[in-house]
């Protein structure tokens, strides 16, 4: 089972899961991401605070050329250019003491100002490996 929580911080309440990622060509180590689990998201998605956390420059987001591919993500705010990246996301199953480790095609945001307060998201690139539980009664989030 990997555990997630509920992040109590204003303004909504969110589903949290954490994951190691490592982006190969950026990161010299894995970095802890607090992932929103985001069920109407296709894919994950790493937004600048974290990208900057894993290596990534600013630079680097902030000049498309630099990047191999791109993807408009729609959001209820409109449509941005994301880049694209492969990302190894690292999951701990707390029961068996094992990570689960997913090779995907994830999302990175530009450095915009409507995408620096936004949260890292958990898509259905990786939901979809897992029965998902959420309890908002007991605050239970698990990834089975």
């Amino acid at each position: 089972m990997i555990r997630g929580y509920f992040d109590p911080t204003p303004p909504t309440t969110r589903p949290k899961v954490p994951g190691a990622v490592f982006l190969p060509g950026f990161s010299k180590s894995p970095v802890v991401v607090h992932f929103t689990l985001d069920t109407g998201a296709d894919r994950t998605s790493l937004h600048p605070l974290d990208s900057l956390r894993l290596g990534i420059t600013p630079r680097q987001l902030r000049t498309p050329e630099l990047w191999s591919g791109a993807t408009h993500v729609r959001g209820i705010g409109g449509s941005v250019a994301y880049y694209e990246t492969t990302a190894l996301v690292s999951l701990l199953h707390e029961d068996r003491g094992e990570w689960r480790i997913l090779e995907i095609s994830a999302d990175v945001a530009p450095m915009l100002q409507e995408t620096m307060s936004l949260p890292s998201l958990l898509g259905w690139d990786i939901l979809q490996h897992f029965r998902l539980e959420l309890d908002w009664a007991t605050h239970h989030i698990a990834l089975h």
